[in-house]
């Protein structure tokens, strides 16, 4: 229909008509979205890489609530010469001005770790903080932990034993497909067990005593065995994995994380390992005896008992050592942040609500919030939470 007037040549397939007729599209859609947005909040979030024909791209999208939901929209992908902060910054508010968008809309960033973006003095990050100082931006929260975990299994020795071993029963069962049908054919047989007994099971060292017995690679899976059973320590520094996961996965902030591990986790964390050790005929330590240091004569070993050594030298040493190094990932900021977020938690009937959190949570916003809604927010708050812990969506 839309050819019907025009002449029988026009095929529209030359270059240049082509790229009209994409931009105009692209146009349009962006348009829609930032009608979509309207005069509300949002998040900008870019990253940048070079392309097939090694060109530099940038990549933009903005993420925003609409109706109670979170969306994300890409909006495009615009060519840059140079990938500095400066470059990024520039072609960003040309981005806003030419589809009508303002900075001091934006609420939130998200960029990756290079310097150009999370630069403190030149990065994206920074300048867009010098144009809106609402515009936080957190780092990837999952991968900062990821790296401050690894870094610290790097500077202790058991804890760095333990990955070591777990990498060497990870290379013996990928070596051959015979291995890892004996793994899948072991777990499940333990799995049904377990069902019975109505637990759960999620790893267990009989796996290993399979391939040490039936397996191609019976000298690597008993070395691994040996290793395993070797000492206390070998399954104190499993339950302390298990255990700090297991609060990364329920507490707010990992902050939250190394307080509570280190007042009630000790406690804890010794009732389980004596009974993974008794269950599996490892023997269990007195923790009043005197720490036997491998390698080390009697005469020159320090005089200390299990309990000072597992501990101080181990459980508290490892614990500072991560909170150091949280410290070092994570800023100020970025930490109050995640703290006053946490409090709107549903979980468990909303019972990390925290009403000053929240006031704080305000403060961090000041173009959002006056000194009028500010001083009625608390009441506002008390009514927030009696309305959603009788509201049956979080029931449960």
């Amino acid at each position: 229909m839309i050819l019907d007037n025009a002449p029988e040549n026009e095929k529209m397939i030359a270059h240049d008509i082509q790229k009209d007729i994409a931009s105009a599209i692209s146009f349009g859609i962006i348009s829609s979205i930032t009608k979509e947005i309207g005069d509300g909040l949002f998040s900008l979030l870019v990253d940048e890489s070079r392309d097939i024909s090694s060109k530099e791209q940038m990549a933009i999208v903005l993420r925003y609530v609409k109706d109670g939901c979170v969306i994300e929209r890409f909006v495009g992908i615009k060519h840059v010469s140079y990938t500095t902060g400066l470059s990024l910054n520039l072609q960003s508010m040309i981005f806003f001005s030419r589809h009508g968008l303002s900075i001091s809309k934006v609420r939130g960033q998200g960029y990756d770790g290079e310097s150009n973006m999370q630069g403190e003095y030149n990065g994206l990050k920074t300048l867009v903080l010098n144009e809106n100082s609402s515009a936080y931006s957190v780092y990837c929260f999952s991968h900062q932990l990821q790296l401050a975990v690894r870094a610290v299994s790097k500077k202790h020795t058991y804890v760095e034993d333990l990955f070591l071993l777990v990498t060497n029963i990870v290379t013996v069962v990928e070596g051959s497909t015979k291995r890892q049908d004996l793994i899948l054919e072991k777990q499940a047989t333990l799995v049904y067990e377990a069902i019975d007994r109505g637990e759960l099971s999620t790893w267990q060292v009989d796996v290993l005593d399979t391939l040490a017995h039936h397996s191609d690679k019976k000298f690597e899976a008993r070395l691994t065995l040996d290793e395993k059973y070797n000492g206390y320590h070998g399954r104190f520094v499993a339950s302390f994995v298990e255990e700090r996961s297991r609060y990364c996965e329920c507490h707010e902030t990992v902050y939250h994380m190394q307080a509570t591990i280190a007042k009630d986790g000790w406690e804890s964390l010794l009732p389980q390992v004596s009974s993974f050790c008794e269950k599996h005929e490892i023997e269990v330590l007195n923790m009043e005896d005197m720490f036997c240091f491998p390698r080390k004569s009697k005469r020159l070993a320090p005089h200390i008992t299990n309990l000072h050594h597992y501990r101080v030298e181990f459980f508290y040493e490892v614990i500072n050592m991560q909170l150091l190094e949280l410290n070092y990932r994570f800023s100020e900021t970025t930490t109050e942040l995640f703290l006053c977020v946490a409090s709107l938690s549903p979980i468990d009937s909303f019972s990390a609500f925290d009403k000053q959190k929240l006031v704080c949570l305000a403060q961090l916003y000041p173009s959002d919030f006056s000194a009028v809604e500010l001083g009625i927010l608390e009441d506002q708050l008390e009514t927030y939470i009696v309305v959603m812990r009788s509201s049956g969506d979080f029931w449960g």
